[in-house]
């Protein structure tokens, strides 16, 4: 079986959405260098 490793998220948004893309990004893009995926 293969094993999963799960990051859960938090994060405080903004009217931009733009902005908030761009941080979600940079969350979940440190959290695969943390391993998960």
């Amino acid at each position: 079986m293969r094993k999963v490793t799960v990051a859960a998220t938090q994060m405080a948004c903004t009217d931009n959405s733009d902005e908030n893309i761009d941080k979600a990004v940079e969350i979940i893009k440190a959290a695969k260098e943390k391993g998960a995926n």
